[in-house]
């Protein structure tokens, strides 16, 4: 056997371990991950607390309990409020240790990861930057994991872990100390745990799912819906029951802990993104796109990049529009079996919310937000493209490829953005 041979067939060895070995696939996958962000770190000479994203705006350096960078006049970004948190996640102050949090109940309502970056630093507030890092690194382990795993479960083209890995929204996530990565590693634990009839871990990961974030209470629904409807319908109700008590269960402490925080703060975090955020569906959409064309929203303060974002962002968004519309589409041709109507169930109510969001006050406002906002959807919407397995490359892969080029470039753009801040 020639060299190139031999090469040939210990790379088709290590790529089916890789592919095989769930944990293996989450490991390598995060390694990239800190592989692309090791120049930058190198750069700012590891100093952890750039992805934190601090403003001056709400944080006053005068009063840090631990030094971090902080932008000058800005209001920085979601980050620095589950930094605040992961401080003393116990202190519902509006204003402590030099930050002031801007929505107190939202901020508070997502409090699992800033609570999980507490635990990790053992409560030493000097390690909180590098653990919001470090825990969101954790988070992509488990979600690639999942994601392996359910590829298998469901019998998808592997195709799909590809564009799981590509998504920018992980990078961008990372890189500005955000819930969506741990919200989707719950979620993706939570959908095992259903498929698997594991009550108990279904009510635990979906518990801790809505706390996270709230597009965890969105998937809950979504299989709280699935369940119902399939208790009618089938005639193992006690099946069915098991995990519509474990949902219903799960939602027990959201609920009391909604309570606590209208009481704390005159108003809880759902009644105030409802009357915030949603509005008719594509308001948001053509918001962003009406004031990035007329130039009424700047994104760079760069004139010579302004034209270039301007388009990117137009670009972007009928991109996401486009692939969300091509899901739904597959939804609907796909073969109705219960597992591509379990992942049909899950993926709608998501895309439906987004798409309802306002471009003033939701995700929309920027490219930053929505590539963040839509990553538990592309996960699912991603699975639904693959639920049937192609023999050979179909336009279905072909299509997503492009896409997921695309994605890729828009988000390495914005990375590059943020490393020249």
């Amino acid at each position: 056997m020639s060299d190139i041979g031999h090469h040939q067939n210990n790379y088709k060895k290590f790529f089916h371990i890789l592919l095989n070995k769930d944990w293996l696939y989450g490991c390598v996958a995060c390694l990239i991950y800190l592989a692309l962000l090791l120049p930058i770190l190198i750069y700012k000479n590891f100093d952890f607390s750039i992805f934190i994203v601090a403003g001056d705006k709400f944080a006053d350096s005068h009063n840090l309990v631990a030094p971090i960078h902080i932008q000058s006049n800005s209001t920085g970004f979601d980050g620095q409020f589950y930094y605040r948190i992961a401080l003393a996640p116990f202190d519902f102050q509006v204003t402590s240790y030099g930050l002031t949090i801007d929505d107190p109940p939202l901020r508070f309502h997502r409090i699992l990861y800033p609570l999980l970056v507490w635990i990790f630093a053992f409560g030493q507030k000097s390690y909180v930057s590098f653990m919001m890092f470090f825990v969101n690194l954790c988070g992509l382990v488990s979600v690639f994991s999942s994601c392996s795993r359910l590829v298998k479960y469901f019998n998808l083209n592997k195709i799909v872990l590809l564009y799981v890995l590509l998504w920018p929204g992980f990078l961008i996530s990372l890189t500005h100390d955000t819930t969506e990565i741990i919200s989707s590693a719950l979620i993706l634990l939570s959908l095992e745990a259903y498929v698997k009839n594991r009550t108990i871990s279904l009510f635990v990961f979906s518990m801790l799912a809505a706390f996270t974030r709230e597009t965890g209470v969105i998937f809950i629904f979504g299989l709280f819906v699935f369940s119902i409807y399939n208790f009618i319908r089938d005639n193992n109700k006690i099946f069915f029951l098991k995990k519509i008590s474990a949902l219903v269960a799960c939602m027990l402490p959201f609920l009391v802990f909604q309570i606590f925080l209208k009481m704390k703060f005159g108003h809880s975090p759902a009644s105030a993104d409802a009357v915030a955020n949603l509005g008719w569906p594509l308001r948001g959409v053509l918001e962003t796109i009406g004031a990035t064309l007329d130039g009424s929203r700047m994104y760079v303060h760069q004139p010579v990049f302004q034209n270039i974002m301007r388009f990117f962002v137009v670009y972007s968004i009928l991109l996401l529009v486009l692939w969300s519309s091509f899901v739904i589409y597959r939804a609907y041709a796909v073969k109705k079996n219960y597992d591509s109507k379990l992942l049909i169930a899950t993926f709608l109510p998501f895309v439906f919310i987004l798409f309802c969001l306002t471009g003033k006050t939701g995700p929309w406002v920027d490219p930053i937000s929505y590539f963040r906002a839509f990553t538990e959807c592309f996960i699912l919407g991603s699975f639904i493209c693959t639920i049937e397995k192609p023999q050979r490359p179909s336009n279905v892969v072909l299509s997503l490829c492009a896409e997921l080029s695309c994605f890729t470039i828009i988000g390495g753009m914005l990375f590059v953005a943020l490393a020249l801040k």
